[in-house]
């Protein structure tokens, strides 16, 4: 569902949020998802990180179910392990569907989030389109401190702003 204008608005979003964030030091990494997770790309400096970060944008593709909750326990897993507390620490989750092929449950994950943890973690939750579970992005982002924000490109090039002013 992800196919044609969205997933070209996503990549241009994503693009332009890379492009945002000017020094090499912050640390930023990538877990891709349809029917499960894959192609994670392990939080790093994008000084060593960016190019591989942008290949992975330009080449994403849709196709799948959504294993949404599946990439956000993978992303805040990577963020326990390699995460530092003293800097920012945010998952950004973009979707246009309904989750509908996790392994971990939602009540799993939001008592993962909600229980604290060593590295303090903001979510972020994108929604593209008419589609994209509302409520269930928003029992993400809530009990972390972050925000739902309709998918379009400006959007995704404003949240690195967003992100900042958290913090």
């Amino acid at each position: 569902s992800m196919r044609g204008e969205k997933l070209d608005q996503a990549q241009v979003g994503l693009g332009d949020f890379l492009s945002a964030i000017k020094g090499d030091l912050e640390r930023v990494g990538m877990v891709q998802f349809s029917s499960s997770v894959y192609n994670v790309i392990y939080l790093d400096e994008l000084g060593d990180n960016r190019q591989v970060l942008q290949e992975a944008i330009d080449n994403l593709e849709a196709g799948g179910d959504t294993a949404l909750l599946d990439g956000v326990s993978e992303a805040f897993t990577r963020l326990q392990k390699e995460g530092d507390p003293e800097r920012i620490n945010a998952i950004v989750a973009m979707t246009d569907g309904r989750e509908n092929n996790s392994y971990i449950s939602l009540r799993t994950l939001l008592s993962r989030i909600e229980r604290g943890s060593a590295v303090p973690v903001v979510v972020f939750c994108i929604a593209y389109g008419e589609d994209a579970d509302l409520d269930m992005l928003e029992s993400m982002a809530e009990p972390t401190g972050g925000q739902v924000l309709q998918g379009d490109p400006a959007t995704i090039r404003q949240l690195y702003k967003i992100l900042s002013s958290y913090f």
